[in-house]
């Protein structure tokens, strides 16, 4: 990654750059490696944060195991009072927080069901607005029907009668 670049949170989601109206953006900044040394000599804390990042990775490079390539790092950020002996005081739970691995599969099954969520709702919506519009059923026959709530119903039933004057 360069040091820094931009991103479109449009980019996030299927397809990309698809989005209309309102684009955020972000300038994101790498702090990994030996990049944005201006941005960490001005921030210490930063600083001592990206030094405990690069010693578990210099650590894991050289063939050490996880569970020893962090504590090796953690220790070192005790002797050297990085964040100003935080990693001395939440030693444990720094241990567990790095030692957790990210998993990607259980990220992307939550995002394909997230998806499937939303996409089910906004049919539900649609099906709830479409039998209004055409007088298909009672507000509580089309909550039934398409397993929306009864008050999604009125409300859609109501922007309808406000559209339509």
């Amino acid at each position: 990654m360069p040091d820094v670049s931009e991103q479109r949170l449009s980019d996030a989601f299927e397809p990309a750059g698809s989005g209309k109206g309102f684009e955020w953006t972000a300038q994101v900044v790498n702090i990994g490696g030996n990049h944005s040394g201006d941005l960490l000599k001005k921030c210490k804390a930063l600083y001592d944060y990206c030094s405990y990042v690069n010693r578990v990775k210099g650590n894991l490079k050289a063939g050490m195991p996880k569970n020893d390539a962090v504590g090796e790092a953690v220790d070192y950020a005790i002797k050297e009072n990085y964040l100003d002996g935080f990693f001395k005081v939440q030693k444990s739970e720094v241990m567990n927080m790095s030692l957790t691995e990210f998993d990607q599969e259980e990220y992307d099954r939550n995002r394909r069901r997230e998806g499937w969520e939303e996409g089910m709702e906004e049919m539900q919506s649609r099906t709830a607005r479409n039998m209004l519009a055409v007088g298909l059923g009672s507000p509580e026959q089309i909550a039934q029907v398409t397993g929306l709530p009864l008050e999604d119903v009125t409300r859609l039933s109501e922007e309808l009668a406000v559209a339509a004057r």
